[in-house]
């Protein structure tokens, strides 16, 4: 084992990532939000408010840190630097840091372990804006510690973004992107961040960002029976946002057409604006055959705001259910236009391996 360095230091400065200076508002123009979202770097301030002071000093607590030969130091991060970790320890007369090579380290064991597991409970259930505090308290007291840490014990840090665009505050979410993906490089990992990417951007009505990003995620996914429809989906609306129905048509078709008998997450987005934009084309053959193959596979109607950008030719649409009851075109409160995020396979997001990790 090599010599451990042993420095006695007056001043400790924390090394933390950086950090925008203030939160990142839902309310801000385009161009604001555009400019701050190019130029952010770290993770940026916290929006979900504190959580208990008791678990949040939890968190906080020393981490133990063990070494090649099973020796271990219980202390906090001064620093992470060149590849060695500077551990500030408690003794009896002062602080001493411990500098350790990090191929030296042979685990790590973070404090709060019970936190962790039920704010992952809480994210599974669903209750996602009760999950945004812990989840940025978490990765407060952890995020500098992303680089050394396996890709695999930090697959749960991708609820984070997803907390954030729950909320309401998609503009949050793509800064925690920015902030975890470089760490989070497991596929599965990097397909959720590119979906909820591309979602955020689409709320954000950030059009040029959007489509570049949907051609994008229409590239990486497999031509024939992809699992997911989201990358169409988004494209197709833009489409028709933009008076282009031909090409609307043919991306919401795409899908549809390679399709399985399980219904991959937004198809019934992508049924939706084939049908509309079947029938703003004045397509009655293409209309009448998504609808009826629509009635037959199930798939449920997706009202869209989308289809208020229509400058003429729905007057007269009429879409029903059934039994012949009339569906709406635009969502209202009782519909929703956007769901948060359909996921591929499971719904779940994993919990670390345990909280000792390396």
């Amino acid at each position: 084992m090599k010599r451990l360095t042993c420095t006695l230091l007056a001043t400790l400065a924390l090394a933390s990532p950086g950090r925008a200076v203030e939160p990142i508002s839902p309310d801000l123009s385009k161009a604001t939000t555009r400019a701050l979202l190019e130029n952010l770097s770290g993770l940026p301030p916290p929006i979900g408010g504190p959580i208990p002071e008791k678990e949040h000093l939890e968190l906080r607590l020393p981490l133990t840190l063990t070494i090649q030969g099973g020796q271990e130091f219980k202390g906090t991060l001064s620093e992470l630097h060149e590849g060695r970790i500077y551990l500030r320890l408690v003794q009896e007369g002062g602080e001493v840091i411990l500098s350790f090579p990090v191929e030296e380290i042979e685990q790590i064991f973070f404090p709060g372990g019970s936190i962790v597991h039920e704010t992952i409970e809480k994210v599974n259930a669903g209750e996602l804006s009760e999950a945004l505090p812990y989840l940025e308290s978490i990765i407060g007291a952890r995020y500098a510690f992303f680089p050394i840490l396996a890709p695999e014990n930090l697959s749960f840090y991708r609820a984070l973004p997803l907390t954030a665009l729950a909320v309401d505050n998609p503009a949050q979410a793509i800064a925690y992107i920015k902030a975890i993906r470089p760490y989070l490089t497991l596929p599965e990992d990097q397909r959720e961040l590119d979906d909820i990417e591309l979602l955020s951007y689409h709320r954000l009505e950030l059009t040029e960002e959007t489509r570049e990003r949907a051609l994008r995620w229409i590239d990486g996914t497999p031509e024939r029976f992809p699992t997911s429809a989201l990358g169409f989906y988004v494209l197709a609306s833009l489409q028709f946002e933009a008076g282009e129905y031909d090409e609307a048509l043919d991306s919401a078709l795409h899908p549809i057409v390679f399709s399985g008998p399980i219904h991959q997450p937004y198809l019934k987005h992508c049924y939706s604006l084939a049908i509309v934009s079947a029938y703003i084309l004045k397509d009655p053959i293409e209309l009448e055959r998504l609808t009826t193959e629509a009635r037959e596979r199930g798939i449920e109607w997706q009202p869209q705001m989308v289809f208020a950008a229509a400058d003429k030719g729905l007057e007269e649409f009429i879409i029903t259910d059934a039994e012949g009851n009339p569906l709406p075109l635009i969502p209202d409160e009782s519909t929703e236009d956007s769901p948060l995020l359909e996921k591929r396979g499971s719904s779940n997001h994993p919990a670390p391996e345990s909280d000792n990790t390396l």
